[in-house]
């Protein structure tokens, strides 16, 4: 059973999957419209309008937290602020957003 096991498993090692071109993982992406490209370019400056709006400490923690990719409590321990407030000043930015860019649709 052992001889039997090694062997299956060396064979398994040796054999390598055949390539498939149609996979989609190897497929590219089609190009974005010209008009999503400029709905998102939009977007990004109306958020970016925002967030000048914002109060300092609120737009610092949205950068660590969404474009460091840092986690709330790593953002705690990094400020030396308690995770509850991290967390409610990350909710209250959100909330000033929001309103933000929906009053400015």
């Amino acid at each position: 059973t052992i001889a039997r096991n090694l062997r299956i498993d060396a064979y398994r090692k040796n054999r390598r999957p055949d390539f498939d071109v149609n996979d989609p993982a190897f497929v590219a992406d089609d190009a974005k419209s010209a008009e999503n490209e400029l709905a998102e370019r939009q977007d990004a400056t109306r958020l970016k309008d925002a967030m000048k709006d914002l109060p300092q400490e609120q737009i610092q923690l949205l950068k660590l937290s969404f474009f460091d990719d840092c986690s709330h409590s790593a953002i705690a321990a990094k400020l030396n602020l308690p995770l509850g407030t991290v967390k409610s000043r990350i909710r209250l930015a959100f909330a000033r957003l929001r309103t933000a860019l929906e009053d400015g649709k």
